[in-house]
């Protein structure tokens, strides 16, 4: 073993792959964790290097990643985009988050010189052996997990020790693994606090139980603690109901012609039903969207699917290039902050039913 570099000056890779007896590929590679290198064989010459005194630089490390960035990405792999739609594995059939999460991540993974193929959970005589041999076969080694229970029992029983993941959403199904998700309850904390600087003192929460359980109770639990702080100054009631299909419409109409709220936060459902009862918005109520489109006619909660698409894809690239694979000790979930979105469905409450503009259906 050669004697430890002066403080002065670092070695070389040259010489630390003359003292480790691997070639300089093979050095540089297990310096930067690289996943073509085995773990052992990184381990044994950050090692040695150490012992020659060398450092990981931050500087060369930023530079060369935003080398890497910004140069033409060549072709690296494919990763798997999981879908759960009983119905239907093809993309433009999936729910609208779903199709933002794929988006996001499509369009970021060209940039960095990789592919995404979807993997329809519910393919006849599909099983976990016969998905793990295609993933396999194929090389691929990162997959996209959605976040609803549908096809989940194939999850389940993959062999992951040859892959690794990360769940899109906020159901703890997949808990196991990493997640990404919007922030909901500061998501809905935010809602409120918009409201309320836009003037609005009625304010009516319609949305299905089955929503707010999709999102970990993010509507209600915090909804039921802003109205116990703000009773003295504002109103805000619930409009319960179970699900999010029409049968639920009938109840959702005969509530807000009882209650008569100047706002209401609300889903699909909860829209269909003013639409049909023939009221104008925001004249005769305001609409405010649980989840809504950025940039579109109703005001809400933007939760921005695309982006988590873009971060889960960085996330996930970066465990591969660490040889990261099975299911991890420590899940983490990465909380995505959510945006309001002005829209012409809820102006300043003072304006609301003096404003010429009513929102059209047409483009729903």
């Amino acid at each position: 073993m050669k004697e430890p570099a002066s403080s002065s000056k670092l070695p070389t890779l040259r010489e630390i792959a003359s003292a480790c007896g691997y070639g300089l590929a093979t050095v540089s590679y297990a310096l930067r964790e690289n996943s073509r290198i085995p773990p052992a064989t990184r381990d044994e010459i950050r090692t040695i290097a150490q012992q020659l005194g060398w450092k990981p630089n931050p500087l060369a490390s930023a530079y060369m990643a935003h080398f890497r960035q910004t140069r033409p990405q060549s072709y690296q792999a494919n990763l798997a985009f999981f879908v759960d739609n009983p119905e239907s594995g093809k993309i433009s059939d999936q729910l609208g988050h779903t199709r933002l999460h794929y988006h996001g991540i499509y369009e970021h993974a060209k940039q960095l010189g990789y592919g995404v193929e979807v993997f329809w959970l519910h393919e006849p005589k599909l099983t976990s052996r016969r998905l793990a041999s295609i993933l396999r076969n194929r090389n691929i080694q990162g997959i996209f997990l959605p976040g609803r229970d549908d096809g989940q029992h194939i999850v389940k029983y993959l062999e992951w020790d040859n892959f690794t993941a990360i769940s899109m959403g906020v159901l703890a199904t997949n808990a196991m693994f990493h997640r990404i998700t919007v922030d909901v309850f500061g998501g809905f904390h935010l809602v409120f606090q918009k409201l309320r600087a836009l003037g609005y003192c009625k304010i009516a929460v319609a949305v299905s139980d089955f929503y707010d359980k999709q999102v970990n109770h993010g509507v209600y639990f915090p909804a039921s603690y802003i109205r116990d702080c703000w009773r003295e100054s504002c109103e805000i009631k619930f409009c319960n109901f179970k699900t999010d299909t029409l049968k639920e419409i009938p109840h959702i109409q005969n509530w807000l012609s009882e209650h008569r709220p100047e706002v209401v936060i609300g889903e699909g459902v909860t829209k269909r039903a003013i639409r049909e009862m023939g009221w104008r918005v925001p004249q005769d109520i305001a609409i405010v969207e649980v989840d809504c489109k950025a940039f579109g006619q109703f005001a809400g909660l933007d939760q921005r699917h695309d982006l988590h698409g873009k971060i889960a894809l960085e996330f996930l690239v970066g465990e591969i290039v660490h040889n990261k694979r099975g299911i991890p000790e420590n899940p983490l979930m990465i909380l995505i902050p959510g945006r309001w979105n002005d829209g012409p469905s809820a102006p300043p409450a003072n304006l609301r039913q003096t404003t010429l503009k009513t929102v059209s259906w047409e483009s729903e």
